[in-house]
């Protein structure tokens, strides 16, 4: 029997009102709550670097935000709109690509601030070459396995571990300790993504695993941006 897990639902506000319908709530609903959270914290953490940081900085930051911002909206729209198969993959495609940007964009404020210098420059290429290298592969090759992409992603988020015994010394405890978290929220994201839990998908078909993956990066990114907000809107 088909699974009706994140089936198309429409949503009606009031009883009499015009009905909303929406591709996968619960996954459209979760990543629209980030990105409203997203754009709430966005202008204090502009604010303080432009108070406390250098012109490097604000620079790191605005791309930050704007990465984020262009994964939530993507997402969003993505698990939204209801489209025919062919257009449903080309926002497929876009969701996917901008979870690269998104890695990559949230790596750019600790290698141009926390890091900086020679080894900063060398982790900023790295991850933006390993970003264009997702990008293109997500344009070419969109059905590749949830493992693959997920292992992608993992090399990605934790490429740092190369440089990271400088990244501690450049970082206060907590600090550090928010970017560590942040990882960890990340990576079981990416494993839950990749692991599907299909009988858990059919017990709980509005709110499943895919659901729980975008609350992780949701968790992910606040800890990221907490990172931003507490120690490196100061550098």
């Amino acid at each position: 029997m088909k699974s009706k897990y994140r089936e198309k639902t429409r949503f009606g506000v009031l009883p009499g009102t015009i009905s909303i319908k929406i591709r996968e709530p619960g996954s459209a609903l979760t990543h629209f709550l980030g990105l409203i959270l997203l754009w709430i914290g966005a202008g204090p953490l502009i604010q303080r670097t432009i108070e406390h940081g250098s012109f490097l900085t604000s620079i790191s930051m605005f791309i930050f935000i704007l990465s984020t911002t262009l994964l939530y909206a993507a997402s969003t729209t993505y698990h939204s709109v209801v489209l025919d198969l062919k257009k449903t993959m080309i926002f497929r495609k876009i969701d996917h690509i901008m979870i690269s940007i998104l890695i990559a964009g949230t790596y750019t404020p600790v290698c141009l601030t926390a890091l900086r210098g020679k080894l900063g420059y060398i982790l900023l290429a790295a991850i933006w070459a390993l970003a264009i290298g997702g990008i293109i592969l997500k344009i070419f090759y969109i059905s590749c396995s949830k493992w693959l992409s997920s292992l992608i992603y993992l090399i990605m988020g934790w490429l740092c571990i190369f440089a990271l015994k400088p990244i501690f010394k450049a970082l206060p405890l907590t600090g550090f300790l928010w970017l560590l978290f942040g990882g960890i929220a990340y990576t079981l994201g990416a494993l839950i993504y990749a692991l599907k839990l299909k009988t858990f998908n059919e017990k709980h078909i509005y709110f499943g695993s895919h659901e729980i993956f975008h609350v992780f990066i949701m968790i992910g990114t606040f800890c990221h941006y907490m990172l931003l907000f507490s120690t490196l809107s100061f550098y």
